[in-house]
């Protein structure tokens, strides 16, 4: 070979950043999932050949946590390809709903994909109601039940912070009912509240309670019941304690007695009197006219007198007869001291 003194031949290598295509591909086994806290989506980061197996992928994510590599159980892992120049992590689902940014990075190159989480709907809902009747003793009564929902799936667990639709209707006829949904939470840990009331819908029966997510639902019966409307008399006073009084001398003390029925029902009252062990200590020194007829709502007073004749304890009571079915004889009970 030929030296040719003072002659020098030179060679320029230019170096190009490598496409991120070339380098590495990124794809994952399914772009939407359930925020379940249970549902894995695979993400791939394939290499490009020329690079050395041992050249590890860094995988990060800002929802969700990774369940295999270097570090499992976190929102950041590293893993070796496999011989296929495969690296896959699996993406454990969030609780919650949202988007994540998952980020896959080799030598200096990094892609990122989107996975969307939606809710986790429940599968089935059991309604429980704290109360299996309401009484509807006049439209617009405040009686209410207590509603606790469990919501369940069979992957995975519900999302939180989901609404619940609540309805009611007549079990017989399908007919709806305007009762009222208060209280309402939202989903928390797989169950969920409200309370109901009867509002102003004038039903009685059977009615049916349903909630609803999303087009699941779940349901319970309750007896709406109307008490029938009777006379029910009642006195202000159990009790007419006369205390120590001089014989021979006389001290007067009044009950009232009114009919407390709920709606229409009136009570006649038939008869007034004393009796007991004492009853001769004791009078109505005006008593009214008989019989007396008591709308809801309406009252009437007796005065009784006691009068000891003797010292020592009396006792007696005053009777009040009406057509009242529960207390067909109201007594109230009279007591004093003769000294």
């Amino acid at each position: 070979t030929e030296v040719i003194a003072g002659l020098v031949t030179r060679i320029t290598v230019e170096f190009t950043p490598a496409e991120a295509d070339d380098t590495l591909q990124l794809s994952a086994s399914s772009l939407v999932g359930e925020a379940d806290s249970s549902t894995v989506i695979f993400i791939h980061a394939d290499v490009a050949p020329e690079l050395p197996l041992s050249n590890m992928v860094t995988f990060t994510t800002t929802v969700g946590q990774f369940l295999n590599g270097d570090t499992p159980n976190t929102n950041s892992t590293k893993i070796t390809p496999d011989i296929g120049r495969r690296a896959t992590a699996a993406l454990e689902s969030p609780a919650e709903a949202g988007e994540a940014l998952v980020t896959a990075t080799v030598m200096s190159t990094t892609k990122e994909l989107r996975i969307v989480y939606d809710p986790a709907l429940p599968e089935v809902i059991v309604v429980n109601l704290d109360r299996t009747k309401l009484d509807r003793t006049t439209p617009g009564t405040t009686d209410k039940a207590g509603i606790d929902l469990i919501l369940s799936r069979s992957v995975g667990t519900v999302s939180d912070g989901l609404p619940i639709e609540y309805s009611a209707h007549a079990k017989a006829s399908g007919q709806s009912l305007d009762f009222l949904f208060t209280e309402q939470t939202l989903t928390d840990s797989e169950t969920a509240t409200a309370t109901v009331s009867l509002g102003a819908v004038d039903f009685v029966g059977t009615a049916t309670i349903v909630a609803a997510v999303n087009g699941v639902t779940g349901q319970a019966d309750i007896e709406i019941d109307a008490p029938a409307d009777e006379p029910d008399l009642t006195a202000d006073k159990g009790v007419l304690d006369f205390g120590d009084l001089g014989v021979g001398l006389t001290d007067d003390m009044s009950v009232t007695i009114t009919n407390d029925a709920m709606a229409s029902a009136s009570v006649k009252v038939t008869n007034i009197s004393i009796g007991g062990k004492n009853k001769g200590q004791f009078s109505i020194p005006s008593k009214p006219a008989l019989p007396i007829e008591l709308d809801p709502g309406d009252s009437f007073v007796v005065t009784v007198r006691f009068r000891p004749t003797s010292t020592g304890s009396k006792s007696a009571s005053l009777r009040i007869s009406s057509n009242d079915p529960d207390k067909p004889v109201l007594s109230i009970s009279l007591t004093g001291n003769g000294i």
